[in-house]
């Protein structure tokens, strides 16, 4: 018998979101961010926590949503990913919801190409549905890589 998966949402451009609440440090609001030079564009800069260096990823841009990434008003998810930390941008913070594995449902077969390249799954939660995003693509999608001629490494590697 499967248990049942906690799972961290979040909204960004009133889209909803979620990531396995293991893959999650904590959460920030309004951490100064500092610009980096010639940096990928979806990552906005860098933060100090508590004396470590962490990326900072404009999720709305790496998701290719609508609007601005800006640092006012925003919330950090600090996550762990492969040994790293790195800082998910994102508008509002949700509630950490226990998913039964069976209504975590794999993305439809019809949806093709980038839509479907961050989604590890979707489920529902009251009434709205919310796409679990796929770490390991997110964080390695040409938005953040160091160099687009780099495709395979991340801001991570």
């Amino acid at each position: 018998m499967e248990t049942n998966q906690l799972i961290c949402t979040f909204s960004v451009a009133e889209k909803h979101y979620g990531v396995v609440v293991d893959n999650v440090q904590e959460v920030l609001a309004n951490h100064q961010i500092t610009d980096i030079p010639l940096a990928p564009p979806g990552v906005l800069g860098l933060m100090n926590i508590r004396g470590r260096i962490v990326p900072a990823i404009a999720l709305r841009k790496v998701l290719r949503l609508p609007g601005e990434s800006g640092e006012e008003n925003t919330i950090n998810i600090i996550i762990n990913h492969r040994g790293e930390q790195v800082g998910l941008m994102v508008d509002r913070i949700g509630d950490i919801v226990s998913v039964e594995p069976k209504d975590i449902e794999a993305p439809p077969e019809t949806l093709k190409g980038a839509p479907r390249k961050f989604m590890r799954g979707v489920f529902p939660v009251q009434g709205k549905l919310y796409l679990l995003l796929d770490l390991d693509t997110l964080l390695a999608d040409e938005l953040c890589n160091r160099s687009a001629s780099r495709a395979s490494h991340s801001v991570l590697q």
